[in-house]
């Protein structure tokens, strides 16, 4: 905004950077650091902004992504591990399902790759669901979980997908949980 005689010559270059969709059917999605690129099948389901909690959830019919990250992670992982420390923050929503971890260095940090499937009973109710939707049933769940020491945070990032969907490691290549890494 100016008046007819100002020099609008600097904000050329800043106007034609902005994009409205993604490049390569990815789309760049973020809020106060957290940025995250998903295909862009997947549509934003719902968004979490609270003090040292942000979480952006998609949805790509039955599948979804959830992107977290808390922050002060020296304070919240002070006397515990960070696999207890997780199985409790998200304890309710992983009570659906049987689980393991693994031990998986993410982004050159050690952290956790979470696999599981639906417990049974939950399984058939949703899978007949979703077949009945005429959609393939997002039955198992992936997904990893980090300390960034360079950040302080705790990142993760989980998927519920079909039985051969590669969708997660793609999010999680190209997620930057420092900005030694955007460089």
């Amino acid at each position: 905004m100016g008046r007819l005689e100002d020099d609008f010559r600097e904000a050329a270059p800043i106007l034609s950077s902005i994009r409205e969709h993604g490049e390569n059917n990815w789309n760049l999605w973020g809020m106060f650091g957290l940025a995250v690129e998903v295909p862009a099948a997947f549509q934003i389901e719902k968004q979490q902004l609270m003090t040292g909690f942000l979480q952006l959830a998609f949805r790509d019919r039955a599948r979804t992504l959830l992107v977290q990250r808390w922050g002060l992670a020296n304070v919240a992982l002070k006397g515990t591990h960070l696999r207890e420390w997780y199985d409790y923050q998200e304890r309710n929503r992983l009570s659906r399902y049987r689980y393991r971890f693994d031990e998986e260095e993410i982004h050159g940090h050690p952290g956790l790759r979470l696999i599981g499937h639906e417990r049974l009973l939950p399984g058939m109710v949703k899978g007949a669901g979703q077949l009945s939707a005429l959609t393939k049933p997002a039955l198992y769940l992936e997904g990893v979980v980090w300390e960034c020491p360079e950040s302080n945070k705790i990142c993760a990032i989980t998927a519920q997908r079909g039985r051969h969907d590669d969708t997660l490691a793609e999010v999680v290549r190209r997620f930057c949980c420092h900005d030694e890494e955007r460089q």
